[in-house]
């Protein structure tokens, strides 16, 4: 629970925002009480959530649904007049946006004004991009008020990054921080906090001095080295490091994969952060990738208050207190693991100095 416990502080220095603190108590209040009872018990609504602009993405990723071409659902674009909408609903209870679910987010046109409409209730925004639409874009980025840009390079090179990120331009990735960078200067802007995010493969895990070296030169102010997510053993054999300290997974004598994750009959996320895809489906988290859990729709059943807390919502959250090992989508996830999922250091660019920050963070 420390981010909550990071919201609520940044809310005390925001006076603007204190009025949706009571609304925060109430949600810690159920999650605690759900915790203890084990029963559906929701009180407030969510001052989290998760909105995807779009499940379309420029790159070819083999361990992304999307980039694989598994997804099942329909491609599309959120409307900003439908984030607006949304926002206009739920901005007195959020503090916190997380704009990314499937896909990339910038290939949205409007995700930018997206971006300053929360921005401007009060809302953190962040978001994760491959960094390919970044140079065009930097300067609206920065004045968007967006407080967290998570920028996703898994390489050091042009060689080792399309190894992953098919299709992918390291060296356009590599000037779009720049860009970034700059125009924090030029605006003298603290935000957007930069993070270089680095997921560890069995490829790329000599390239740690490299990518640290990366994040140096590019002004960014946290790097983040993330454990792979695979779905098949074949996957695994290729992908999985050597390191197990960057595995979420146990790999048996044949090679078969197994995750590290205790039976723990409970979530966070059910609780705390709904996701709201494109089209305005709810799923309950980021790992119901295909939509395969709808609770409601946020533009035609009355909005995500009346979501949040219908027949179906409570089904589910009952199902993870209970029977979570029989939900498919939670046998894979990151909830319950025994490693963390994140080891994140804070850089400081003048001086290379790196403080190590680790903690667990839903993907």
């Amino acid at each position: 629970m420390n981010y909550v416990l990071k919201e609520f502080v940044d809310i005390l220095t925001k006076p603007k925002n204190l009025f949706k603190i009571p609304n925060m108590l109430l949600v810690v209040l159920s999650y605690g009480l759900c915790k203890i009872t084990r029963r559906n018990i929701t009180l407030g609504y969510p001052f989290l959530m998760m909105i995807e602009p779009t499940n379309i993405c420029n790159l070819r990723c083999p361990l992304c649904i999307t980039g694989s071409k598994l997804m099942t659902r329909e491609d599309g674009l959120m409307g900003l007049d439908n984030f607006k909408r949304l926002i206009d609903e739920m901005g007195r209870y959020l503090v916190h946006l997380t704009l990314w679910s499937q896909g990339e987010p910038f290939v949205n046109r409007q995700f930018v004004e997206m971006v300053r409409y929360a921005s401007d209730r009060g809302i953190k925004t962040m978001t994760s991009t491959n960094g390919h639409f970044l140079i065009e874009n930097a300067e609206n980025i920065v004045r968007s008020g967006l407080s967290t840009l998570i920028i996703a390079v898994d390489g050091a090179s042009q060689e080792t990054y399309e190894k992953y990120r098919v299709n992918g331009k390291f060296e356009k990735v590599y000037k779009g921080m720049l860009a970034v960078t700059e125009a924090k200067k030029k605006l003298k802007s603290k935000t957007p906090v930069i993070e270089l995010q680095f997921i560890v493969m069995k490829h790329n895990e000599h390239e740690f001095d490299a990518i640290r070296q990366l994040a140096h030169e590019c002004g960014v102010q946290v790097l983040s080295f993330k454990t792979a997510q695979v779905y098949t053993d074949d996957q695994a054999e290729e992908f999985l490091p050597k390191n197990e300290k960057y595995r979420r997974y146990e790999l048996d004598d044949t090679g078969h994969f197994k995750t590290r994750l205790e039976e723990v009959n409970f979530c966070r996320w059910v609780l705390l952060c709904p996701v709201v895809n494109w089209d305005g489906t709810v799923s309950p988290c980021c790992f119901d990738k295909n939509a395969e859990y709808p609770l409601g729709n946020i533009f035609s059943d009355g909005g995500m208050r009346q979501i949040w807390k219908n027949e179906n919502y409570a089904k589910f959250r009952k199902q993870i207190f209970t029977k979570r090992k029989e939900i498919p989508i939670c046998t894979n996830c990151s909830e319950g693991l025994e490693v963390e999922v994140f080891e994140k250091e804070e850089i400081n660019s003048e001086l290379f100095n790196i403080k190590n920050t680790n903690e667990s963070v839903a993907v």
